[in-house]
């Protein structure tokens, strides 16, 4: 596949990993520094004309685009933690052995069940491990409950309850947004592909567009601006749904 072509088809991916799948603030700047990497990945692509830069932006992308997923998967997985961490201490457990049972079945838990199974080992500092991750910000209201009942020997299982019932209404308002965003986002992908359909459809008709795209000329004046100008309505459009999730 010669790299035109596989830039346009970067373009496409670009959209799907550029717009926002939730209403958190700051996506606009994530999506700029996004979008700024794939662009500069298939701009390289176009000038070179080789597999290597081609399958290593399409590889970033994909990378990209599947790190929101990563984030709303790390969220439930808190949300789950705290539902057990819940039940094992109304259950009866003490804090260190009822965390324990409830992360060592996760392997993305596996420093806090380690932590927890040591008399010796720093929950608090394993939470907030957690908290640096992609998604995992409300692990550190986890982290602050913990220090707190540890510090005064308060039950644990209250607090613990009412984190897992705001994480999950949370959960549920995001999921809400994300639904009535789904058309304007479905849109924007759908324009974003029309470059790569039209290099297709040229192709089809004999017309051969990804050899006039090789030309140096038309990189500069026609690949190159392409590229800025499809990064720029993506990113508008990422700004344009935030405002409206965050209305």
């Amino acid at each position: 596949m010669s790299g035109p072509l596989v830039a346009a088809v970067g373009c496409a991916i670009l959209a799907g990993a550029l717009l926002p799948a939730s209403p958190a603030r700051g996506l606009d700047r994530l999506g700029a520094a996004r979008a700024a990497r794939v662009a500069a990945a298939a701009v390289t692509a176009v000038m070179d004309d080789g597999l290597v830069p081609s399958r290593w932006s399409l590889e970033r992308a994909g990378r990209w685009l599947f790190r929101g997923r990563a984030a709303d998967q790390h969220r439930i997985a808190l949300i789950e933690l705290a539902d057990a961490l819940t039940a094992e201490l109304r259950a009866g457990a003490a804090p260190r052995d009822a965390l324990w049972r409830a992360a060592r079945d996760e392997p993305r838990f596996a420093t806090v069940a380690a932590a927890a199974r040591s008399p010796a080992g720093d929950v608090v500092s394993a939470l907030h491990g957690l908290a640096i991750l992609p998604g995992g910000p409300a692990a550190a209201d986890l982290a602050t409950a913990w220090a707190v009942c540890e510090a005064t020997g308060g039950r644990l299982a209250p607090p613990v309850a009412r984190l897992a019932i705001g994480w999950r209404d949370e959960e549920q308002v995001r999921r809400e947004v994300s639904a009535q965003l789904a058309g304007p986002r479905a849109t924007a992908v759908l324009l974003a592909g029309l470059p790569p359909v039209g290099l297709a459809m040229g192709a089809a008709l004999g017309a051969d567009p990804i050899a006039l795209m090789r030309q140096p000329s038309m990189v500069l004046v026609v690949a190159v601006p392409g590229l800025l100008l499809e990064v720029a309505g993506l990113l508008w459009t990422a700004r344009i749904t935030r405002r409206a999730a965050t209305w």
